[in-house]
């Protein structure tokens, strides 16, 4: 690490909110994995990347990756599936909608903007599920979050984590707004892979 980097954490370390922010701008610059970024400087980094990141619609980040037309041309029960949006940091999440996905309306449509919620899970490297430790026959267990989305961890602060079912990464029916607001998050705390 250098020493304008050393001095910047050093900075953000006595409380200033400016230098916590250019050291985390500076550790993504670099590439260094956000697991290793001090979790001062990666949370108050998130929250100004928040404020001052220019706006981009998650829906122009999807890109189509496989497409079948199951019904002999009916595009609305077609079955489409986009690629994944990769995050810096080895972070990758699925937003899908068509005939076949948990999204409203329940159909493949050509624009889509026209859905007001939307399937998503986190295809890798985290998982929402919980571990679940204890015997679930005598109604004994004891859900453990994922680390990583508690204080401390690279996900802590990640928005509407109740959509969620402690048992499953996947979440349907999610609203755009909400969509939104994750990849917002996940793109001012990581930083998008590609593009934009």
């Amino acid at each position: 690490m250098d020493a304008k980097l050393r001095e910047l954490e050093r900075k953000a370390a006595q409380g200033d909110p400016d230098a916590s922010h250019r050291a985390f701008v500076e550790h993504r610059r670099i590439g260094t994995l956000a697991r290793l970024i001090p979790t001062a400087i990666l949370y108050e980094g998130t929250k100004a990347e928040l404020r001052i990141q220019p706006a981009v619609d998650f829906r122009n980040l999807l890109r189509t990756h496989t497409f079948m037309n199951s019904s002999m041309g009916e595009l609305d029960v077609c079955f489409r599936l986009f690629e994944s949006v990769k995050f810096q940091s080895d972070i990758d999440i699925s937003i899908q909608a068509s005939h076949y996905h948990y999204c409203s309306p329940r159909e493949t449509l050509n624009d889509v903007k026209g859905y007001a919620s939307w399937e998503i899970s986190f295809y890798r490297p985290f998982s929402v599920e919980h571990r679940i430790v204890g015997d679930t026959d005598e109604n004994e267990e004891t859900i453990v979050p994922d680390p990583h989305f508690a204080p401390g961890g690279i996900l802590f602060g990640f928005p509407h984590q109740d959509v969620f079912s402690p048992y499953d990464s996947v979440a349907g029916r999610i609203l755009t707004e909400k969509i939104q607001d994750m990849v917002d998050f996940l793109r001012a705390r990581f930083g998008l892979l590609r593009g934009l």
